[in-house]
């Protein structure tokens, strides 16, 4: 009789994510220092200073606008970071799930935030809301995935956080033959995402210095480097 021997190996438990540069959900208990990085990230945003043109309005109610939309994308997992401490978040709406609509920021709080300072940048953002409703319609289909927002902390941009993303998201849009959708006020933004594959659909000025982009990524893209 032979005995065969076995090699006996230690297992060894991978890292959480929130521990890696690993893209991940976040939870509630990631909303404030979320709500602070987002409000950071745009501070100097085309529309965030076209709605609220004084910075110490910005820096006072953006945070609190971003925690509403933080807390509504984290209830129904729409909502992801990476690094740790968090670097980066991001809000996807994968072909399965519900946009983000008044009805559900309302719910999580943003009637109240209208009676504390929001009201009038609220009313100016409309004509961009509508905007975006135009283009979505014309250029975002039902079964794409969609890129509702994309912020990297001031401190952490320039070092991939935003591909980490992104990318992992265009991986799977492509084993689903899916599309990807997303709209900038941004020209760096828009020069980004053609990087990852985007061809420009349209571009619609608000006012002078400020343009809406409309970018869509097809199901089969050419592969990015």
């Amino acid at each position: 009789m032979r005995g065969d021997s076995k090699k006996i190996t230690k297992e060894v438990n991978p890292l959480p994510d929130y521990l890696t540069d690993n893209k991940r959900l976040l939870e509630i208990s990631d909303l404030d220092y979320a709500a602070d990085l987002m409000g950071r990230s745009f501070q100097n945003d085309a529309f965030m200073e076209y709605v609220m043109p004084n910075i110490e309005k910005r820096s006072s109610l953006l945070p609190k606008f971003f925690r509403i939309l933080l807390k509504y994308s984290i209830q129904n997992q729409q909502a992801y970071g990476v690094g740790y401490p968090l670097a980066g978040v991001s809000i996807w709406c994968l072909p399965h799930q519900k946009r983000i609509d008044i009805t559900g920021l309302v719910r999580a709080g943003l009637l109240k935030l209208l009676f504390q300072g929001f009201l009038v940048p609220f009313f100016r953002a409309i004509k961009v809301f509508r905007i975006i409703g135009i283009t979505q319609e014309k250029y975002a289909h039902e079964n794409d995935y969609y890129l509702s927002m994309l912020a990297v902390s001031p401190e952490s941009q320039g070092h991939g956080f935003a591909s980490k993303l992104v990318r992992p998201f265009l991986e799977q849009a492509d084993a689903q033959s899916a599309g990807v959708y997303v709209e900038t006020m941004t020209l760096s933004d828009v020069r980004m995402y053609e990087h990852f594959g985007f061809q420009r659909m349209e571009e619609h000025e608000v006012r002078r210095g400020f343009s809406i982009w409309a970018l869509h990524r097809s199901a089969t893209p050419q592969k990015v480097h």
